[in-house]
């Protein structure tokens, strides 16, 4: 049995499509009345901060090897540490540490004014019960341990965070999942609450849940009654509410702006977990992502959270120290809190005359700036993207696959454009099979979907709406234990989200049992289109296209970075 808070804060995404890039989709103009909101909703911020605690063998992943010195007064983040507002640790590592440990923590704590956030895996289900043996879940003793652990110990923390109670107490649907009530999900809820709000009853609490949630078609009525019973059962009211986000889904952006107006419609702050994620290929390639997630909210989409969490369950950063290293997370907080910069825009012609300016308007001139085209260009083939490896040793047989809105947690508005998908085995093997859509251009069909043959092109497009999905699947077919093998696909989209789904190699072992997939994903194209520096206005002016265009302005070592994206003037 998994002791209570036993998991980081928020991993919602382990369960969710996996694309190889970061998805690039971005909605709406970037308009200059619009974008003076970013400056000024720029002071409303509370940062916290999960670093990677050492004992953490659930998360299949190292601890932080600088933990022991984290909390010394020479520690290398004294800076980072004046941003953060507070520290999070999750109850599984209050109930596992020393009382000498945890007293260190604390005092390195108060010394840097930092508060303590406790993360609790929420929904209350004793050992005995037949589900609940997953995230989300915790055994009320081992609660109730960890809140009288820090009250013996003196140490009493400033917030609780609750890990998807709504989600996993509720909505999920694995075979380990309840399947609650909105209203008994909130009772077991408030029954773990109760036992920290016993011992520190000033405690602020505040919820997290997955972008995943609008997917239920009830999403915005079940939260509202979800709070409205956690808030009676608990004698007090949700603070917040805090995103943990798929950041490989084409609709994260409108995902998140919901759930905010969701969010400050309530009354409650609003936070945002801001993370790379488990495909990214290193510290350096991690923090790239992460810095261009919140760079993509804030200054594209205008929407600065009330509480920014940095915080990460994957393989990198290895290390969140020193601060001085580009490529920790201590150093990704400092990037995080230098003042922001935009772009402001307006057509001109049959372009746009854009300006980047800091968040008081002041024109950044002499910067330069990055343009990118987006999507596929009307008149070109889907690109081939590839994935290869291993057929796995178990493995005997295989099926390939288009999965569309489906298979994915993800619906969105699909114009593609796909090549075939074809395995070969290229090493200790000979098998090959290819899935053609072409033969289903023509065929009836009873779900809407259309699928034509592309003028000129050696593809065939597939529109799919987002009330609609595809699943195509080929005959079964031998692979070779063991043998290197080469999976490919032709997809392109004609829009800048992509594919909403993924073409996948599903692996059969000898009794035809689904071993794992290997996913191909399209996240959407960017096409560098030019560099330009700004003039002494901050000024440039970008020449038409057909397609949408990206402004990408990548930041100093004094400003952030700040993006644009403008759209065809025929539109």
């Amino acid at each position: 049995m998994a002791q209570a808070g036993d998991r980081p804060i928020g991993r919602f995404r382990s369960e969710l499509s996996k694309p190889s890039s970061v998805r690039r989709r971005f909605a709406g103009l970037l308009l200059a009345a619009a974008l003076a909101i970013v400056g000024a909703s720029a002071a409303a911020q509370q940062i916290m901060f999960e670093p990677r605690l050492p004992r953490a063998p659930h998360t299949h992943i190292q601890g932080d090897p600088d933990w022991n010195t984290f909390f010394r007064a020479d520690s290398p983040w004294q800076r980072a540490a004046s941003h953060i507002g507070a520290l999070i640790l999750i109850a599984g590592y209050i109930n596992d540490a020393s009382d000498d440990e945890l007293r260190a923590v604390a005092a390195g704590l108060t010394a840097r004014g930092i508060a303590i956030t406790v993360a609790l895996q929420p929904v209350a289900v004793a050992p005995d019960e037949p589900c609940g043996k997953t995230e989300g879940y915790s055994d009320p003793r081992q609660v109730a341990f960890a809140a009288a652990k820090l009250k013996r110990l003196g140490i009493a923390p400033k917030y609780l965070l609750l890990d998807g109670p709504l989600w996993f107490g509720h909505y999920a649907t694995g075979p380990m999942e309840c399947r609650f009530s909105i209203e008994e999900a909130a009772r077991r809820t408030a029954e773990n609450v109760g036992f920290f709000i016993a011992q520190f009853p000033d405690l602020i609490v505040g919820d997290i849940e997955g972008t995943p949630l609008v997917l239920q078609p009830d999403w915005q009525s079940g939260y509202r009654a979800f709070k409205a019973a956690l808030d009676a059962a608990m004698g007090r009211r949700l603070d917040s509410l805090t995103l943990d986000v798929n950041w490989r889904a084409a609709s994260w952006p409108k995902d998140v702006t919901g759930i905010a107006a969701m969010t400050r419609s309530l009354g409650m702050r609003f936070g945002m977990i801001y993370n790379g994620d488990g495909l990214d290929d290193g510290n350096a390639g991690w923090i790239a992502h992460a810095e261009r997630n919140y760079t993509v909210l804030e200054t594209e989409h205008g929407l600065v959270p009330d509480i920014a969490v940095f915080s990460s369950w994957n393989k990198y950063p290895t290390h969140a120290l020193p601060e001085t290293s580009p490529d920790t997370m201590t150093s990704l907080i400092n990037r995080y809190r230098l003042p922001r910069t935009r772009f402001e825009a307006r057509r001109e012609g049959q372009g746009w005359r854009a300006r980047l300016v800091d968040a008081a308007g002041h024109a950044l001139a002499g910067q330069k700036v990055t343009i990118a085209r987006l999507g596929l260009d009307p008149d070109a083939p889907p690109p081939v993207r590839t994935v290869s490896g291993l057929v796995p040793s178990q493995a005997t047989a295989a099926i390939l696959g288009w999965r569309v809105n489906t298979e994915c947690r993800c619906a969105g508005d699909n114009d593609l454009l796909l090549g075939e998908l074809s395995f070969t085995e290229t090493q200790s093997g000979t098998a090959r099979h290819t899935l053609k859509l072409a033969e289903l251009v023509g065929k009836p069909r009873a779900d809407a979907v259309e699928l034509t043959a592309a003028s000129g092109l050696a593809a065939t497009r597939l529109r799919v709406h987002p009330n609609q999905n595809f699943m195509h699947n080929s005959a079964r077919f031998p692979v070779t234990p063991g043998a290197r093998y080469e999976l490919r696909a032709g997809i392109g989209a004609r829009n800048s989200d992509g594919l909403y789904g993924n073409a996948t190699i599903i692996w059969l072992d000898r009794d035809g049992k689904g071993l794992s997939r290997t996913n191909i994903f399209d996240n959407g194209d960017r096409t560098p289109a030019g560099e330009i520096v700004t003039d002494r206005d901050g000024g440039l002016t970008v020449p038409a296209s057909r397609q949408p265009q990206e402004l990408s302005f990548a930041g100093t070592a004094a400003l952030r970075a700040a993006l644009a994206r403008i759209e065809p003037a025929a539109e």
